[in-house]
């Protein structure tokens, strides 16, 4: 890519605050404050936020193994949640 600006920096990940914290050829880690805006009518997270920082960590984990002119999208992905979170996620991919 000849932009400065990594793909996983740029697009929809910051409309809602996501940073990546952590990349290389093994591994990408994401981080999220949860603000009011991330919460759902019950007060937690909303599960989009969730997805969304999954589906941008993996992303960012798979794009150092990508040769020229490959792209990657997300087909298919489970997320099981036992906590409802308030305050921040952080998430690693490998």
């Amino acid at each position: 890519m000849t932009s400065a600006t990594h793909p996983a920096d740029s697009g929809f990940g910051p409309l809602i605050g996501l940073e990546r914290i952590g990349r290389d050829t093994s591994f990408s880690e994401c981080h999220l404050e949860v603000t009011p805006r991330l919460l759902n009518p019950h007060g937690t997270v909303h599960g989009g936020a969730v997805y969304s920082m999954a589906d941008q960590g993996m992303g960012a984990a798979l794009y150092p193994h990508l040769l020229d002119g490959e792209l990657c999208a997300t087909i298919e992905i489970t997320i099981a949640r036992s906590e409802e979170h308030t305050s921040e996620l952080q998430s690693r991919q490998y």
